[in-house]
């Protein structure tokens, strides 16, 4: 478990701070939506009833919309986009999210 930082960080910066090497020169080469985008295409859809983290994305490799529309988001805010996700419920199915890009 993660000690608390003694000191106050922004949420991006604890963010950094997790990164290991490995995953922080991957999501350095995500700077664009299109690069952000053909990075989630290329993970294998897990429908399973856990949400990952954008670190958790970035280490198991494999993600579902929700955990693709939060770390796009959080990869878009990084680049000064504001953070937006959609949640789209249908009447009947799965529940979809994406995120947007203004």
């Amino acid at each position: 478990m993660m000690k608390p930082s003694k000191r106050n960080v922004s949420p991006l910066a604890a963010f950094d701070e997790l990164l290991t090497p490995l995953s922080r020169r991957k999501f350095q080469t995500l700077s664009s939506p299109p690069l952000i985008q053909a990075y989630l295409d290329s993970l294998p859809y897990i429908a399973e009833e856990r949400d990952r983290s954008p670190l958790q994305l970035l280490a198991d490799g494999q993600a579902h919309c929700l955990d693709g529309a939060i770390f796009a988001a959080l990869a878009l805010h990084k680049q000064g986009h504001p953070p937006l996700v959609l949640d789209l419920v249908p009447a009947r199915g799965d529940e979809l999210f994406r995120f947007l890009l203004q």
